[in-house]
């Protein structure tokens, strides 16, 4: 086997280091040994073994703030005069 990896800092697996895992998973390799082999964390290793799927869910980031209608209202009251093109974001708000 190779020498194992060393850890990375990212929280988040990509799809290539989930469909690793769960290809060892299935191969018939423990969690612990992919864990000394590639150098995840354990829960990592856990949760995509046990997932229904090697892409994860898109995380839904942060809400929105303003609604459909109201970037519209800004939009058009941007687009009416040029004078309005020209203001700063601060004038703006």
């Amino acid at each position: 086997m190779d020498p194992p990896t060393p850890k990375r800092k990212s929280k988040h697996l990509s799809r290539d280091q989930r469909l690793q895992i769960q290809s060892l998973y299935k191969a018939g390799l423990e969690l612990k040994q992919i864990h000394d082999h590639l150098g995840f964390s354990y829960r990592q290793i856990w949760h995509t073994c046990h997932a229904s799927r090697p892409t994860p869910k898109k995380r839904s980031g942060r809400p929105l703030t303003l609604s459909d209608e109201q970037v519209d209202e800004i939009e058009i009251f941007i687009i009416s005069k040029r004078s309005h093109r020209l203001l700063s974001y601060e004038k703006l708000a």
